[in-house]
């Protein structure tokens, strides 16, 4: 027996009758689910234009530059007792590399636990270097010099 609900079961689900005017109806997302609505899922990491993911572009060129050792990608636990992640990391030269913008950051709380996040980090010894999706896809060989010039003057 399938967990979908009927389509004629549907207007039972609905948060109140619609008001005049209205040509939508409300639903909450755990309705939706139940009916079998739910908005296509999106990798979030994909430039919405060109579909390319700037950090598998970022993390490819500095291995390319750096070697396929030297350049790690979505590291865990490099602070004891955190289960923090970082991005790109470059372990020779202590340095993790961040993705920022709007998409990871949807709310003032998300920003400011970043934030703790990244001083953590340099607490423990890590330089962070910061970059937005379109610096990488716009300029990926400007970002790969600079990361590179920063990683060799630390080694």
């Amino acid at each position: 027996m399938s967990d979908r609900i009927p389509a004629h079961r549907v207007r039972d689900l609905l948060c109140g009758a619609p008001k005049a005017g209205r040509r939508s109806l409300r639903i909450s997302w755990a309705q939706a689910k139940q009916i079998g609505f739910l908005p296509p899922k999106t990798d979030r990491l994909k430039h919405p234009r060109t579909g390319l993911d700037p950090q598998a572009l970022l993390t490819q060129a500095l291995r390319d530059r750096l070697g396929a050792d030297a350049v790690l990608s979505e590291v865990k636990n490099l602070i004891p007792g955190r289960r923090y992640r970082a991005d790109i990391v470059i372990p020779a030269a202590r340095l993790v590399i961040e993705f920022d913008g709007f998409q990871y950051h949807r709310s003032k709380a998300a920003f400011q636990k970043d934030r703790e996040r990244q001083n953590l980090f340099v607490a423990h010894g890590w330089r962070v270097l910061r970059f937005f999706n379109r610096q990488v896809t716009s300029d990926l060989t400007g970002v790969v010099n600079q990361i590179v010039k920063i990683s060799v003057e630390s080694t």
